[in-house]
């Protein structure tokens, strides 16, 4: 059992041993500590053996190449789709991509990403 609250960070990804990706926790909520009175719902998902979560923030989804296009969510859950249930691998292949995407070495933004596998 996974508990989560969102604090104004993205969904987090859930990507099962079939392939399956599925979001958890909510993409909204203020940031953490902006307020002193803020409440924060708790989500509690199930989890199984073999799944991913995924959790990221906006750096792996808002990099801009030279068209002005965005990485997007899009491209970002395809790459894990084609990744096989490897923490390791799937960390490397969307930084690859990444910055493959907006051609350049050195980070843009943050590039934050927490991969673990149940």
């Amino acid at each position: 059992m996974l508990s989560l609250s969102n604090v104004g960070h993205y969904s987090r990804l859930i990507k099962n041993n079939k392939g399956e990706i599925s979001e958890a926790g909510k993409a909204d909520g203020i940031p953490f500590r902006i307020l002193e009175t803020a409440h924060y719902e708790k989500q509690e998902i199930q989890l199984s053996a073999d799944d991913l979560v995924i959790a990221y923030c906006h750096g792996a989804i808002e990099p801009v190449n030279r068209a002005k296009q965005q990485f997007g969510v899009g491209r970002f859950r395809s790459i894990i789709a084609e990744t096989e249930n490897s923490p390791k691998l799937l960390i490397s292949n969307l930084q690859r991509a990444i910055t493959k995407f907006n051609h350049i070495q050195l980070p843009f933004d943050d590039l934050t990403l927490l991969v673990f596998k149940i």
